[in-house]
């Protein structure tokens, strides 16, 4: 008796993940329950005439298949939350402050691609202005993905991301996952566990803003990948890492340590 754990002693501190090793340990103290978190719930919302359901672009001159979605919907269920609901909109106004309405009253949080920029048809903050949008940051300096925001309307986040699909998937690791990790109590810190880590190929030098660039992780090092444009889609099939680079970083020889984030 009590070679294991005594009475008193703390298994399991407050925001643990329940794994399937942390579930043994819960059980293994006689707890026939334990408090637990809500998984947030998530409403995700993609913005563009030109987007078009994947199998069906080829049907109109001016579509593209609507990619970033599905990306933010499988990161959002690997950090534990919920999907209540996906949906694309047009570029009509009243359209999407109507969808804006719906996701709103489904979810913790909101997450709006695209219409992030400057043009007379980027739709992304005005449709939900009539809900009371209250911006905590419009965009920021940083490449790829400077347009990124995030507010509160009616008591829930909303975040919105760019529509360049690696811009989108980029600031989605960098903002949606630590705020996914917040609401969990699993803390930010863990979220953005920076490592430092060797270059197995150059790095290109960088310009003013702070740049996130995408790269392949083996035995030798990081490689940084050869297409790092923001709309560029087959390249994110093999970067699971982002090198946080320095505004006007030099380039660098392989060899030099970076730092480097799980992508």
């Amino acid at each position: 008796a009590g070679s294991d754990f005594a009475a008193g002693a703390l298994l399991l501190d407050a925001g643990t993940e329940l794994t399937p090793r942390a579930m043994i340990v819960a059980a293994a103290a006689d707890t026939a329950q334990v408090a637990v978190i809500r998984q947030p719930r998530i409403a995700i919302v993609g913005t563009g005439d030109e987007l078009a359901p994947p199998g069906r672009a080829l049907e109109r001159e001016d579509a593209i298949p609507e990619s970033v979605t599905f990306g933010v919907m499988a990161m959002v269920q690997a950090q534990g939350a919920l999907v209540a609901s996906r949906a694309t909109g047009v570029d009509d106004l009243p359209a999407l402050e109507a969808l804006a309405d719906r996701a709103l009253d489904q979810a913790d949080v909101v997450i709006v691609t695209g219409g992030a920029s400057v043009g007379e048809r980027d739709f992304a903050k005005p449709m939900f202005a009539p809900h009371g949008l209250d911006l905590l940051f419009a965009k920021v300096a940083i490449k790829p993905g400077k347009p990124v925001w995030l507010g509160r309307a009616r008591g829930r986040w909303v975040l919105g991301l760019p529509g360049n699909p690696t811009s989108a998937m980029v600031t989605a690791r960098l903002f949606l996952v630590p705020l996914l990790a917040q609401l969990q109590a699993r803390g930010v810190e863990r979220a953005l566990r920076w490592r430092t880590l060797p270059l197995a190929a150059p790095l290109p030098a960088t310009g003013s803003r702070e740049t996130f660039a995408r790269a392949r992780w083996d035995e030798a090092g990081l490689t940084p990948l050869g297409n790092q444009d923001s709309g560029a889609q087959a390249a994110l099939a093999v970067a699971d890492c982002l090198i946080r680079c320095p505004p006007d970083q030099a380039a660098l020889e392989p060899g030099a340590p970076v730092s480097a984030l799980a992508f």
